[in-house]
């Protein structure tokens, strides 16, 4: 398998999305992006693009169905706001004709982990060392299995 020399890993979210960078396959920067910025940063690098297919999520399940409507409805907004990221993510990718790959949720996501044990699993797998957060620890952990995967 012929690994591209770039590879970005996103991880959609309402507000900003986390983004990471392996270069030669090697996690070289993570960081947080606003829409209009991921959209810039898509337009002026034509890399290969792992990205979580957000619109498989449903909008509420059964852990984050606690029985009172109001945060249901919170919680699918929210979700409906990030399907809607992902959406606009993916329209932008297919305008500038970028390589890119979708991968449903998961469990085991770095980001979905616990704080502690999600920094200890990314720096196991990639060597990472630096500052993280779940949504860029998330964005790393899609870019790593579009790496083992191929794009």
């Amino acid at each position: 398998m012929n690994t591209p020399h770039w590879i970005i890993g996103i991880d959609p979210g309402s507000n900003a999305s986390g983004v990471a960078t392996y270069e030669h396959g090697k996690l070289v920067a993570l960081a947080m992006m606003t829409l209009p910025e991921l959209m810039r940063f898509i337009a002026e690098h034509d890399y290969h693009y792992a990205i979580e297919d957000v619109a498989a999520i449903k909008p509420v399940y059964a852990r984050n169905n606690k029985g009172n409507r109001q945060v249901i409805g919170r919680i699918a907004q929210n979700v409906g706001q990030v399907k809607q990221t992902g959406r606009h993510i993916i329209e932008t990718l297919e305008l500038y004709q970028r390589r890119y790959r979708t991968f449903k949720p998961q469990s085991g996501n770095w980001g979905t982990l616990k704080p502690q044990m999600g920094r200890g699993v990314l720096a196991l797998r990639t060597g990472w060392d630096g500052d993280s957060n779940k949504d860029t620890r998330a964005a790393a952990f899609f870019g790593w299995l579009a790496l083992k995967t191929g794009v």
